[in-house]
């Protein structure tokens, strides 16, 4: 199943700071969830995956751990639900975080749903192989 981490992006914002992104590694690809929270590259333990020598060091690393673990919550709840790649994965945490509820995994239930009540195998499989 999916990874996750907190990464510090290498490109540096015109006041020099550097973004935090939440890094999810799926299937192979990688997607970023963008965070609030932008540090110069001296004030980040890679390690630890935490905020140091900074003076809001304590609530930007609560507030990190926070979402992080919301995030693992979501990633987890979505295990076996469907196949999907890192992007796909990133925007159907997006849209959890937000509040939206995620149309396509409903969808995807109800078809499947209905799939199993085709009588003829052959038919079932001819559907299954849209999905």
């Amino acid at each position: 199943m999916a990874s996750l981490k907190i990464i510090q992006w290498n490109r540096p914002n015109k006041d020099g700071t550097n973004t935090l992104y939440y890094n999810i590694s799926h299937n192979g690809g990688q997607a970023r969830i963008k965070t609030e929270v932008s540090i110069r590259l001296d004030q980040w333990d890679r390690e630890r995956q935490e905020v140091i020598n900074h003076p809001n060091k304590r609530q930007f690393n609560q507030r990190l751990l926070s979402r992080k673990w919301d995030i693992e919550e979501i990633i987890e709840k979505l295990k076996g639900v469907k196949r999907m790649s890192a992007v796909q994965l990133r925007d159907t945490v997006e849209r959890e975080l937000n509040g939206q509820e995620d149309d396509g995994v409903i969808f995807l239930e109800y078809y499947e749903s209905v799939l199993r009540t085709y009588a003829n195998k052959r038919t079932r499989e001819l559907h299954e192989a849209t999905i």
